[in-house]
């Protein structure tokens, strides 16, 4: 410890009680950035009218934060093999089973997670479908609530 008592020595403890190393912590940091920067370029897209972007943008907003939650938690060794990050289908399960967050929300961001990557897959996928405004914003909006 420093002088003042205020010097952090050795692993970091995250919300849930465990230990990160500090590696971890900069796993944690970065998604988390690049979760920050994918949101303002969601609404970046959305004041463009680029409504598919935004949806695009929005999802991966909320799949890179949820990702930086499961990092934090301790879950990464449940990542795929060789894998910095959660398949696509896992993610919801490891939000809703993740005990540092209150129930109602691990409930809402593994919903919100599920929702938000069928209309992205819809954007992504399906050019014969309209991409409303208000879905858009829905989902920009609710991407700023996770972050």
């Amino acid at each position: 410890m420093g002088e003042q008592g205020d010097d952090k020595i050795g692993p970091e403890a995250s919300a849930s009680g465990l230990f990160m190393t500090d590696e971890e912590r900069l796993k944690v940091n970065a998604w988390q950035a690049v979760s920050r920067q994918v949101l303002r370029t969601a609404w970046l897209a959305f004041y463009g009218e680029d409504f598919r972007s935004t949806v695009n943008r929005a999802y991966y907003a909320v799949y890179q934060a949820a990702t930086a939650i499961s990092v934090e938690h301790g879950d990464a060794e449940l990542f795929p093999h060789g894998w910095n990050n959660p398949s696509h289908d896992q993610l919801p399960s490891l939000i809703r089973n993740n005990g540092s967050l209150e129930t109602e929300t691990r409930r809402k961001v593994a919903r919100l997670l599920r929702e938000l990557r069928t209309f992205r897959e819809d954007a992504d996928y399906r050019p014969g479908r309209t991409i409303l405004r208000a879905q858009a914003l829905h989902c920009t909006q609710e991407a700023a609530y996770v972050l």
